[in-house]
C-alpha cells in the first residue's frame, strides 16, 4: 500500500491534549522514539484492573506503553513477530511495565468483541476508538503537515515502536467497584439489579460522597414485620416454654442456690391492696453480701485503669504539641499572605511556533470582600518600537472563573490595548484568561506586555492595588517575550 500525497495545513502537526494550547510534540508519550514521534496527537485509555478483583492476578504497574499499532500508518511492511492478527481497520496493544497486556483491541472483552469506530476530526486529525465492557481507548492521529515542514515522514502500517511510554495524564484506571452479583446459583454481570425487601427484611439506600466519587451504601437489616411482613407459613401458635437447658415439662421446678432466690414478678395494686403477677415471669434476686470479685482483682483493674489514664495523658500531650505546630503554621501563612497579596495581577507569555505567542492573565482576589466588575487592561508594545502588531487568534481564547472552566471568550479591543472583563470575583477566588496572539510581520521581535486593572469594592470603583487598603500601591504587572521567528519568517528550534 502506497501513501497518498501529503496534505499541508496551517494546523498541521499542531499538538492537542492536556497541554493545549501550549502543546509539545511528545504528548501523549514521554520521549517517544523516532519511529512513532509525530504520528499520534492524543491518546486516552480507561480500564478496569483485573488485579483489583482477582487475588491470583497482580495489579497493573504504570507507566503503560504501546507495543503495537496497526492501520494508522500507510507504508506496507513485514508483520511484527508476536503481534496479534488485526481484526479492525486499526488496532492497538498496550502493556504495563511488567509486559502484562492491559488493552488489546483484537481480543474479546468480558466475552464480547470490542466496538471499533473511526472518524475525521476536521481536516487535520483522525479519531480511532475501541470500546469494550471493561476498557476503552481513543487515539487521535495527525493527517496534515505544516507548510514549512522540511521532511514528511511516512509511517508503516504495522508499527512496533521502540519506545512509546504513555503519559500518566492520558491513563485512567477505574476505582474498584461492584462488577457482578451472585444470588443462589445465578451470576449477574453488566445488567441492572433491583433489590426487594422480602419477609422481615428492611433495605435502605444511603448516598455517600467520597471526595469526587459518588457511591451508595446499601444496608440489609432483619426487622420483624418489615418488607413483605412476617412469614405466613407458620402454623404453630403455641409460644409456651417447654424445655430449659434440656429439661422438659410439663412441670419444671426452678431453684436458686446459696444466696439467690426466685420470686414471682409483678406489682402491688395500691387501690385494692393485692399483688398482681406478670404471667410466665420470674424475678431472680440476690441476698449475697460478698463482692463478686476478690480484692486482688480490684487491684489489677485499678492498675489497668491507671495505665489507660497515663496513655490518654500521653495522647493529650501529643495533641497539644500538634496544636502548637498548627498555630505556628497559621502564623507563617499569615505573614506570607502579605507578600502574596502584593501581586493580585499575574502575567506570563511564551513563544510558540512562528509567529504566535501565548499569553496568560490572572487575577487573584486575596482580600476579604468581593471584587465586582473586574476589568484588566492589557497593553502590548514591541522592540524595536512599532516593528510589528498583534492579533488575537480565534479558537485559542479560554476563560476560567468560578464554576466556569476553559470557556470560549471574546477579547474586545485591538492592538496594542485589550480589555479583559472577569466580572465578579469572590474573596479567595481567581479568574484566568489564556489567549494566543499572531505577530505581523513574522520577524524576530521582542514583545512586551503590561497589565493593570480596576474593580468595584464596597460600591466604589477604583484601581486594583497590591494590598486591600486604599493607600497601597497600584498593581502593575510586566512581562516580555521574544518570538521564535527567523529573519526569513521560519520557526527557530527550541534551545
Amino acid at each position: 500500500m502506497a501513501c497518498n500525497a501529503p496534505v499541508y495545513s496551517p494546523r498541521g502537526r499542531a499538538g492537542l491534549g492536556v497541554v493545549q494550547p501550549q502543546s509539545g510534540r511528545d504528548y501523549p508519550f514521554i520521549a517517544p522514539s523516532a519511529d512513532i514521534s509525530g504520528l499520534v496527537a492524543d491518546l486516552y485509555i480507561e480500564y478496569d484492573d483485573a488485579g483489583l478483583y482477582q487475588p491470583n492476578i497482580a495489579e497493573s504497574s504504570h507507566s503503560l506503553r504501546v507495543t503495537w499499532l496497526y492501520g494508522v500508518g500507510c507504508v506496507d511492511g513485514p508483520s511484527i513477530p508476536g503481534a496479534p492478527a488485526a481484526v479492525n481497520a486499526a488496532d492497538i496493544v498496550i502493556v504495563d511495565e511488567n509486559d502484562v497486556v492491559i488493552f488489546d483491541s483484537t481480543s474479546a472483552d468480558a466475552g464480547s468483541p470490542k466496538i471499533f469506530s473511526t472518524r475525521a476530526w476536521g481536516t487535520d486529525y483522525v479519531i480511532y476508538e475501541w470500546i469494550g465492557k471493561t476498557a476503552l481507548c481513543r487515539l487521535v492521529a495527525y493527517s496534515t503537515w505544516p507548510p514549512d515542514v522540511d521532511v514528511v515522514t511516512e509511517y508503516p502500517i504495522n508499527l512496533a515502536p521502540e519506545s512509546a511510554v504513555i503519559d500518566d495524564r492520558a491513563v485512567y484506571k477505574t476505582p474498584k467497584r461492584v462488577t457482578s452479583l451472585t444470588a443462589l446459583l445465578t451470576n449477574m454481570t453488566n445488567t441492572a439489579v433491583n433489590f426487594k425487601s422480602g419477609f422481615n427484611m428492611l433495605t435502605t439506600v444511603e448516598p455517600v460522597s467520597r471526595k469526587l466519587r459518588r457511591t451508595s451504601r446499601i444496608e440489609f437489616n432483619a426487622v420483624a414485620g418489615a418488607g413483605d411482613g412476617r412469614f405466613s407459613n407458620c402454623t404453630d401458635d403455641d409460644l409456651a416454654i417447654k424445655c430449659i437447658n434440656g429439661v422438659c415439662g410439663p412441670s419444671i421446678l426452678i431453684e436458686a442456690p446459696d444466696c439467690l432466690w426466685l420470686s414471682a414478678a409483678g406489682s402491688v395494686d395500691t387501690d385494692n391492696g393485692v399483688f398482681v403477677p406478670i404471667p410466665a415471669t420470674q424475678t431472680l434476686q440476690s441476698g449475697c453480701d460478698q463482692p463478686c470479685c476478690a480484692c486482688p482483682d480490684y487491684v489489677i483493674t485499678g492498675e489497668f485503669l491507671n495505665d489507660v489514664a497515663d496513655s490518654y495523658q500521653g495522647i493529650g500531650d501529643i495533641a497539644h504539641d500538634v496544636l502548637g505546630v498548627h498555630s505556628e503554621n497559621i502564623d507563617i501563612w499569615t505573614d506570607q499572605r502579605i507578600c502574596r497579596a502584593q501581586k493580585p495581577i499575574k502575567l506570563a507569555s511564551t513563544a510558540q511556533r512562528c509567529p504566535y505567542i501565548d499569553v496568560v492573565v490572572q487575577y487573584c482576589n486575596l482580600c476579604e470582600d468581593c471584587a465586582e466588575d473586574v476589568i484588566i487592561t492589557l497593553t502590548g508594545s514591541t522592540y524595536p518600537a512599532l516593528a510589528a502588531t498583534g492579533e488575537v487568534q480565534p479558537c485559542f481564547t479560554f476563560l476560567s472563573s468560578g464554576a466556569t472552566i476553559n470557556a470560549s471568550y471574546y477579547i474586545p479591543g485591538d492592538w496594542p490595548t485589550f480589555q479583559i472583563r472577569f466580572g465578579n470575583v469572590a474573596a479567595g477566588n481567581r479568574a484566568k484568561l489564556i489567549f494566543r496572539l499572531g505577530i505581523d510581520p513574522a520577524i524576530p521581535v521582542s514583545v512586551r506586555f503590561s497589565a493593570q486593572g480596576t474593580a468595584i469594592r464596597n460600591g466604589v470603583l477604583g484601581p486594583i492595588r497590591r494590598g486591600c487598603n486604599d493607600e497601597d500601591q497600584i498593581a502593575i504587572e510586566l512581562h516580555s517575550v521574544l518570538t521564535r521567528c527567523s529573519p526569513t519568517g521560519s520557526t527557530l528550534a527550541c534551545v
